[in-house]
């Protein structure tokens, strides 16, 4: 992350780097694809939105090491989002429910929710 935002940096407002930090971004592809990525959509018109509800392809390559890869997805995927704090307001002491509220929703709920609307819509 830290390369590319200094590749980023240097890319788009002319920033000079030291020749060490110069040489680390050569030397890292997936960093140099990552600033293509990012430069390339910068203006693009009708791009998809960034969301942090969602498992993001861009932002998973951003992560170096698969630690960091799984604690991004186990993240995104167990944290209660607005939605679901806005759903029901608890006091503080019970805040800690929120999180197997977006459970039981997210991985039970919306599942069978799914399966049943369509045919719902048939009759």
């Amino acid at each position: 992350m830290l390369l590319l935002g200094l590749a980023l940096a240097e890319e788009c407002s002319g920033a000079r780097l030291p020749a060490g930090v110069g040489r680390m971004i050569a030397e890292d592809a997936e960093t140099g694809a990552l600033r293509r990525g990012v430069v390339a959509g910068l203006f693009t018109t009708g791009a998809r939105e960034p969301r942090n509800d969602r498992v993001e392809p861009f932002r998973l390559r951003m992560r170096e090491r698969r630690a960091d890869r799984l604690r991004y997805v186990t993240r995104t995927w167990l944290t209660p989002r607005r939605h679901h704090i806005e759903m029901v307001a608890l006091p503080g002491a019970l805040r800690w429910a929120y999180f197997p509220l977006k459970w039981g929703l997210d991985f039970a709920v919306l599942p069978v929710w799914s399966l049943i609307r369509p045919s719902r819509q048939q009759s």
